[in-house]
C-alpha cells in the first residue's frame, strides 16, 4: 500500500537516486517540519499529515470539490494536492494518521490512505555534503590522463573517475554524437551554475520549497548528475555517460531528506 500511489509516476522515470529508501532516522525532517514519528513497521512519517489517492470519476464531481469534502468528513484541512490523484492533508498532529486512514478509506471514491512516509538518502552522499561539487572533481594525482588512451577520447582530466562511464562501455560508444533522450533526475537538486554541468541541465521544480528553483543544497544530486551528463570535451572535470541533459528535480532538503508527496 504505501508504494502504490508511486507506481504511475515512476513509470515515467529513466532515473532516481540510488541509494533512496525508507528510514526512520529523524535526520530526513527539514526545519519547517517536526521530527517525524514511525509507524509499526518503523517507518517514518510526518506527524499530523496523510496522503489520500482519489479514484477518477465524473459523476462524484471535481477533483478540488472532493479533496475537499474529502478533508471535512474527516476534520482535516486540504495542505496541497497533485491536481488530478493525490491530496495531502493535515489531520492535526495529536490524531494517528494509520488509524485515520481506516476511515478515510471507506469513503467513496478513495483509492488509498496512508502517512505522509519520510525518505532519506542511504547512500555515501553523507559525506558528499561539503559542496554541490562532490563527485564532480577529484585530486589529479589519482587520474589518469585521457592523452594516454589515444586521440580518440575526451579531453576531461578526470574521464576515468566516472566509474558509470567505463561501466556502460561509454569508452567505447563515446563517438556517438546523437542527443541522449533527457534524464529526469530526481534528488537533492543540481547545482546547475557547475561549469562542468551548467550546459547540459534544464531546471525543474523544486518539490521541497515549491517553487521553481532546483540548486542543489545537499550534493548528492550534483553528483550524480555529473555521471550522467558531465559537460564532454571541454577539459574540465569528468565526462558524463550520456550525450543529453538532466533535468533537475528536487524533492531531497539539505538534510538529505523528502516527503513520499513530494517524491511522488
Amino acid at each position: 500500500m504505501k508504494k502504490r500511489f508511486l507506481s504511475s509516476v515512476l513509470l515515467t522515470i529513466l532515473m532516481v537516486t540510488l541509494g533512496f529508501g525508507y528510514s526512520p532516522t529523524s535526520a530526513a525532517a527539514s526545519a519547517s517540519q517536526p521530527a517525524p514519528l514511525n509507524d509499526d513497521a518503523g517507518a517514518a512519517y510526518v506527524p499530523g499529515q496523510m496522503i489520500v489517492g482519489l479514484a477518477p470519476s465524473i459523476s462524484l464531481g471535481s477533483f478540488a470539490a472532493r479533496a475537499s469534502a474529502v478533508a471535512q468528513a474527516v476534520g482535516a484541512k486540504v495542505l496541497k494536492t497533485d491536481g488530478q490523484s493525490m491530496v495531502l492533508l493535515d489531520i492535526g498532529g495529536h490524531r494517528n494518521p494509520q488509524a485515520l486512514a481506516l476511515t478515510v478509506k471507506r469513503i467513496k471514491g478513495v483509492r488509498y490512505a496512508e502517512p505522509n512516509y519520510v525518505y532519506t538518502s542511504t547512500a555515501a552522499a553523507a559525506n558528499q555534503n561539503a559542496g554541490a561539487s562532490a563527485g564532480l572533481m577529484a585530486t589529479q594525482a589519482s587520474a589518469a590522463s585521457p592523452s594516454l588512451l589515444g586521440p580518440n577520447y575526451p579531453n576531461d582530466p578526470y574521464l576515468l573517475l566516472n566509474a558509470g562511464y567505463q561501466y556502460v562501455g561509454a569508452d567505447i560508444v563515446w563517438k556517438n554524437t546523437t542527443p541522449s533522450k533527457t534524464v529526469c533526475l530526481l534528488d537533492s537538486g543540481v547545482d546547475y551554475k557547475h561549469k562542468d554541468l551548467a550546459a547540459n541541465v534544464i531546471k525543474g521544480y523544486n518539490f521541497v520549497s515549491d517553487n521553481a528553483d532546483p540548486m542543489d543544497d545537499f550534493g548528492q544530486g550534483t553528483h550524480l548528475a555529473g555521471i550522467i551528463a558531465a559537460v564532454r570535451n571541454n577539459g574540465e572535470g569528468i565526462t558524463g555517460v550520456s550525450t543529453g541533459k538532466v533535468l533537475a528535480v528536487k524533492v531531497l532538503d539539505a538534510n538529505g531528506g523528502g516527503t513520499a508527496f513530494d517524491v511522488a
